[in-house]
This record gives C-alpha cells, sequence and structure tokens, in this order.
C-alpha cells in the first residue's frame, strides 16, 4: 500500500469514500437509464437505498466510536 494512502486517509474514511463514489457513479447511472428508457428499475433503485443506509451506518458508527474514544480519554486524565 502506498504510504500517501496510509498517512492521508484513515480505514473509516476510505469505506465511506468508497461507498460515495459507487453511490455517485450508480446514480449517475440511474439518471441515464432514466433519460433513454424512462424508467428506472427496481433493482437500481433497491441497491441506491441500500448505498445510503451503508453510508449512514459507517458515518453513524464514526460518530458513537469518536464519542466512545473521547469519554475514555477524558475519564482516563
Amino acid at each position: 500500500m502506498p504510504s500517501w494512502w496510509k498517512d492521508s486517509i484513515s480505514i473509516d474514511e476510505t469505506k465511506a469514500s468508497v461507498l460515495i463514489v459507487i453511490f455517485i457513479l450508480s446514480f449517475i447511472g440511474a439518471m441515464f437509464a432514466y433519460g433513454f428508457r424512462g424508467d428506472i428499475t427496481d433493482n437500481c433503485l433497491e441497491f441506491l437505498q441500500w448505498l445510503i443506509l451503508a453510508i449512514g451506518g459507517v458515518n453513524g458508527v464514526s460518530a458513537v466510536s469518536s464519542a466512545i474514544q473521547s469519554f475514555n480519554e477524558s475519564k482516563i486524565k
């Protein structure tokens, strides 16, 4: 793994970034499908919904993790 990758972005940020990129690409694909066919398939809509939930889940777990970590640091002092 390149050193700039390890130094610049954490694992949680990488997960969220990849999910966001996948969501954006899927959304663009869904808009093209809507433009050409006039409809977005149910599978694509469900995939986009799961991506939104996954992004929210990663952000929620990250927030809880940082709150627990700051609580533990304040308890040690």
